[in-house]
């Protein structure tokens, strides 16, 4: 409890916080809560350190922002609970500690297998990315035990071209199960127990269908198997179509058609292609499309003009990361202003102006990403 608090790395202790009760103290009202509740024993609290990478440059402004949002999701206010923000270091980095009895009802806090993957890492990256930050992927702890930015940003590209196939073969199947074959026959694996959670073969994330798109959920997938597809087909009108009859089935046609129909056989021509093995070609296609067009969009006619676009889209970055900082450090400047109703009134004003220009610089600081990735 001392070290975070330590005065040579929080700025004299001004960058110290507390939730539920004091700094200087929280050590002592921890324990009084334990025996309160009569929970002394086994583990203690728990410390979680949210670090910044250098090139970053994080203010501890925007490091406190992180951290309180963390603390409010994942404590919801029932915890003793002490925060450190620590600038002695190349990284800004947060050190966050609070007790393991609930203040509110004397249980322990749970920390289930998977808790930093499901619920701890989505909350940090949840306020990292309000600030345009870069995010640790949570998908990351396992499988593999650690997974690099970019793969993980590659892999979740897909997500757009899985949902599609996922519609296509919600439309022909008459079943759940006549579903998930359908699925399987376009080349998706599925996980275990998990509820339609699929993945691409040669990859390592999954991807819950009904977080793609809600008409996988429980609640909606039944009344879309029993009563159609229909609302999400494309609708095209046809002017001067030419009808031509095929010729009659015979009775053994007949009979051996629906047979192959009831064995699923027919569905099988259609999806022989397994279009899932197909994905990272067609991904690699239409990435080499989007380079054609931005090359075309910014009339490049050689390697010079490329590498001018790239370095000022740097420096665009550049200046858009120095607005931002400004923006933050006068949000907190003029917060810690605020001393009456009124100043408090005339903070939000400000706050809501300057919240629409920091989307505006988030905007053109994704183009700029956008074109220093296409331009290397």
């Amino acid at each position: 409890m001392g070290y975070i608090q330590n005065p040579d790395k929080t700025e004299q202790c001004h960058l110290v916080g507390s939730v539920n009760c004091l700094p200087d103290t929280a050590y002592e009202q921890m324990l009084d809560t334990k025996s309160l509740y009569g929970k002394s024993g086994k583990r203690q609290g728990y410390h979680v350190i949210i670090s910044f990478p250098p090139e970053e440059s994080v203010t501890p402004e925007q490091a406190k922002i992180v951290a309180e949002g963390f603390i409010g999701d994942i404590l919801n206010g029932e915890y003793e609970t002490v925060y450190g923000i620590h600038t002695d270091k190349e990284h800004t980095h947060v050190h966050i500690i609070w007790n393991s009895v609930n203040l509110v009802t004397g249980q322990k806090y749970n920390s289930p297998k998977g808790n930093w993957k499901h619920h701890l890492q989505p909350a940090t990256n949840k306020y990292c990315e309000m600030f345009g930050l870069e995010i640790m992927p949570a998908e990351y702890a396992k499988e593999p035990v650690n997974m690099s930015k970019e793969k993980w940003e590659y892999e979740q590209s897909f997500k757009d071209y899985i949902l599609d196939n996922a519609r296509l073969c919600l439309s022909y199947a008459g079943s759940l199960e006549h579903f998930i074959f359908l699925m399987k026959r376009m080349g998706y694996e599925f996980k275990g127990r998990d509820y339609l959670s699929v993945r691409i073969p040669g990859m390592k994330l999954y991807h819950r269908l009904d977080k793609l798109d809600t008409i996988f959920s429980k609640e909606e997938l039944p009344a879309i198997l029993k009563y159609g597809y229909g609302q999400y087909y494309r609708r095209y009108n046809t002017k001067s179509v030419l009808y031509v009859k095929r010729a009659n089935l015979t009775p053994l046609q007949k009979k051996y058609y629906a047979k192959m129909y009831r064995l699923g056989l027919i569905e099988k021509k259609c999806y022989q292609y397994r279009s899932a093995d197909m994905a990272k070609e067609i991904r690699r296609m239409q990435f080499l499309q989007e380079q054609y067009l931005f090359i075309c969009k910014n009339d490049i006619s050689s390697v010079t003009d490329l590498m001018r676009l790239h370095d000022e889209a740097k420096q665009t970055l550049a200046e858009v990361d120095s607005q931002q900082k400004e923006i933050y450090k006068e949000r907190y400047v003029r917060k810690r202003k605020c001393k009456t109703v009124e100043d408090f009134k005339e903070y939000q004003i400000w706050n809501s102006e300057s919240a629409n220009e920091l989307d505006n610089l988030k905007a053109e600081k994704k183009r700029a990403k956008s074109d220093m990735h296409m331009a290397m």
